[in-house]
């Protein structure tokens, strides 16, 4: 068996969310939840006065379901390797009838793609719960615009102090690049931290990503930070597009690298694994 089948992969995925059912009932609640409790919240705040108009709770509801949609991701994104997390998991697991590459793939898409289906549809209950919420008690239907219509106009809105900066529109379709790729980066750092740490994937990952960050601060910036800054300014106002190809070129590179390293790691998985750290 050294072919790979979608088919076979998709049956990989269908079993062990089948093996597990109250699992996946938690992580959708959880999700929904998630999106829920700031919606109402916000609104909330609308109706006692708190927010100056609708249209700022609106923005403000917009980017704060943004910002949980990343954490989400990267929640999601560390329990890529879940199954791997015990010995009896992990005989299950290596001694099923699939590749190496097809388990791998299934993982992705249990704990990757199927968030970005179930996000959406969570994140439209929530807007539905938090419409007849207010609704119920009363409150003038012209205040409950489905906050779902202005993320996505928050999100498709072209970024302002990018344009400041760069001051120059014609790199729209570059600079969406970087900040899409960049969620990808975080979510490939995060798949490659659930398959380095066997407990506690999230935290573990998010403390190493920030003591790297930290120490790059400390070690790198605060003694050349002017002259890296006035070589990025520089590039900046000469090329844009040049310093934009190069920031997507790196964010490719890394994902690729994670994504890739991961795999390593999984296709070189024993049953007997060292304690604390690792396959």
């Amino acid at each position: 068996m050294k072919c790979f089948n979608f088919k076979r992969t998709l049956m990989l995925v269908c079993r062990d969310i089948a093996s597990d059912p109250r699992r996946w009932r938690n992580y959708l609640i959880f999700i929904y939840l998630a999106y829920a409790i700031p919606a109402i919240y916000i609104t909330q705040n609308v109706r006692f006065g708190d927010m100056v108009t609708m249209d700022s709770a609106l923005q403000s509801s917009a980017a704060t379901i943004s910002v949980i949609t990343a954490f989400l991701a990267t929640i999601s994104a560390s329990l890529t390797f879940t199954s791997m997390n015990s010995k009896t998991k992990r005989i299950n697991v290596l001694t099923l009838p699939a590749t190496n590459l097809e388990k791998y793939v299934s993982m992705l898409l249990e704990y990757v793609v199927l968030f970005f289906i179930a996000s959406p549809i969570m994140l439209l209950l929530a807007d539905l719960t938090q419409y007849v919420f207010f609704l119920v008690q009363g409150m003038d239907a012209g205040f409950l615009c489905p906050q779902v219509i202005e993320m996505t106009k928050l999100l498709t809105a072209r970024d302002s102090a990018v344009f400041t900066m760069t001051e120059a529109a014609d790199y729209y379709w570059q600079i969406q690049s970087i900040m899409l790729l960049a969620g990808l980066c975080r979510i490939a750092t995060f798949v490659l931290g659930s398959a380095i740490f066997r407990r506690h994937a999230f935290i573990l990952t998010a403390l190493t990503f920030f003591v790297v960050l930290f120490g790059t601060i400390v070690f790198v910036l605060v003694p050349c930070g002017d002259y890296i800054f006035d070589r990025c300014r520089l590039i900046i106002d000469t090329d844009p597009g040049t310093f934009c190809a190069v920031i997507i070129t790196l964010e490719v590179a890394w994902s690729a690298f994670c994504f890739w390293l991961s795999f390593r790691l999984f296709a070189g998985a024993k049953v007997i694994t060292a304690k604390n750290i690792g396959f």
